[in-house]
């Protein structure tokens, strides 16, 4: 259940970034072109996608840690998030621009959250990086079937909607693995309760007899 709970949070928060970003129901005034990022709006909804997202993941910790520490995730993803689109849009590419996001952000959540070990740190740091490349691959096969697709508004959303759902899912198993980790070293203490048998009187201890 606690998996499920991750890949609902990353799912659902994918869902709301994609929506803020490209704006399928025209609420905004603009598109989301490396142009207009850099106008005012452009630069307050470009952070969205890493405090909504941050958020997400932070408040299944919330009976562990801090709101401090929430605050503190929550910022850095945000910082994470912003640094992979300056970085993409600098003409380094997207598969830099995945890997420096994803990295600031797996380190974040070393940090403030929970210990990654390298079984999960690696995979979900490949996964962030290659993760843009995927939803470009089922860009061009929905522009297969359909030709007077949006690329500008399909690409942004199958990312961010592929990357946080992923990323939640690795989020959800490290969360179980050190759950069922702090089971298994709670100690199991039992005293045991001498009782006497049924029916018996107890017995005082014999005192030494006094010397005359």
């Amino acid at each position: 259940m606690v998996v499920v709970r991750f890949i609902a949070s990353g799912f659902i928060s994918g869902i709301i970034s994609a929506f803020f970003l490209t704006d399928p129901f025209n609420l905004f005034s603009f598109k989301m072109s490396p142009i207009e990022l850099f106008s005012l709006p452009g630069i307050l909804l470009s952070w969205l996608p890493g405090i909504i997202f941050g958020l997400a993941i932070s408040l299944n910790y919330i009976k562990r840690i801090s709101i401090f520490r929430i605050v503190l995730f929550t910022i850095f993803s945000t910082i994470a998030y912003f640094a992979a689109v300056m970085t993409t849009f600098a003409g380094l590419g997207p598969s830099i621009g995945g890997f420096i996001g994803t990295l600031l952000f797996l380190v974040n959540f070393n940090l403030v959250i929970q210990k990654i070990k390298k079984s999960f740190f690696i995979p979900l740091l490949i996964w962030g990086t290659i993760s843009w490349q995927l939803s470009q691959f089922l860009m061009l096969l929905s522009l297969l079937f359909n030709n007077s697709l949006d690329q500008n508004s399909v690409s942004p959303s199958l990312l961010f909607i592929l990357w946080q759902t992923g990323m939640a899912i690795g989020l959800g198993f490290i969360y179980s693995t050190k759950k069922a980790s702090d089971s298994s070293l709670t100690p199991q203490l039992s005293i045991p309760i001498p009782q006497n048998p049924p029916n018996s009187t107890p017995t005082l201890p014999l005192l030494p007899n006094p010397q005359k």
